[in-house]
């Protein structure tokens, strides 16, 4: 993946069609990963997904732009800042009422 050389294993789960995983042969990071999705709507969609900007947080590489292609979009997701562990108020995960 353009200059760096990877090594691809093709992941075949037990029901559905295989997927490409894309790992730097340096550093072992995945970089990215090839799929496909059947819709209702569009049949067959392929998807693309690539991780950048890897760093460290709490001793793990963690990708901070992931970006997901398709055929008919590009979605990017940027973060600024990424926390592990955090303990979270079980009131987020409450149903709101109707």
């Amino acid at each position: 993946m353009g200059d760096r050389d990877t090594f691809v294993i093709e992941a075949k789960p037990a029901n559905g069609p295989a997927e490409k995983l894309y790992f730097d042969t340096e550093s072992g990071l995945l970089l990215k990963r090839d799929y496909e999705r059947v819709t209702f709507d569009e049949g067959i969609v392929l998807f693309e997904v690539t991780f950048e900007d890897y760093r460290g947080v709490d001793g793990v590489k963690v990708p901070f732009v992931i970006r997901r292609k398709t055929p008919d979009y590009t979605l990017t997701y940027r973060f600024s800042e990424v926390k592990l562990n955090v303990p979270v108020d079980d009131a987020k995960f409450q149903r709101l009422p109707k």
